[in-house]
């Protein structure tokens, strides 16, 4: 094994969602990461399956049960994934926040730190109003830094990763005026 690897911790992970789309890919990329090991899956209507019956595709490659999330539960967890729909993660992070565990939601309720942005966007009140400052843009490739060294990681998403990535450089080396940009998703 290289030295580079061979003294790395394995982080210890939970996911709750685990019972969704989103959550059923993070679990395959999970499990082909070397250093992360899945401990815990949280769901709610799947609470107390096995995630093989949950997702099919994941038979015979994981054996763990889907259980009820319990903010108490997590004494030995590094990291947790939120894979919930809109809404759903300013619920929860706070409760898993004081724990000192490191938090990557993937869904959208940590990305805007503008309330009147998220309320137009998302079409709903944020909860968790004092855990927005503490949130990072996750696009790592141009926050890698602060991504770090932040608590709560706000996962950037799908369209605005692909136009970031495009247009960031771009817009960095003054190629393009940003007046003259239109995006259609």
């Amino acid at each position: 094994m290289p030295q580079i690897f061979k003294d790395f911790v394995m982080i210890k992970i939970a996911i709750i969602g685990a019972s969704g789309y989103s959550g059923e890919e993070l679990i395959k990329i999970l499990l082909n990461h070397p250093h992360a090991e899945i401990k815990k899956l949280y769901g709610f209507s799947s609470a107390g399956l096995n995630i093989s019956n949950v997702h099919k595709s994941l038979k015979g490659i994981i054996d763990l049960t889907v259980e009820s999330f319990d903010e108490n539960d997590l004494n030995e967890i590094d990291l947790v994934f939120i894979a919930l729909p809109s809404g759903e993660s300013m619920n929860i992070v706070p409760k898993i926040f004081n724990k000192g565990i490191k938090i990557i939601d993937l869904g959208g309720d940590f990305r805007l730190k503008n309330l009147n942005e998220f309320e137009k966007y998302y079409k709903h009140h944020h909860t968790a109003i004092n855990l927005l400052e503490k949130s990072v843009y996750g696009l790592s490739e141009w926050n890698e830094s602060n991504i770090s060294k932040a608590k709560i990681v706000a996962n950037p998403g799908c369209y605005p990763t692909s136009i970031q990535l495009a247009l960031l450089p771009l817009l960095k080396n003054k190629i393009i005026n940003e007046n003259f940009i239109s995006i259609t998703s």
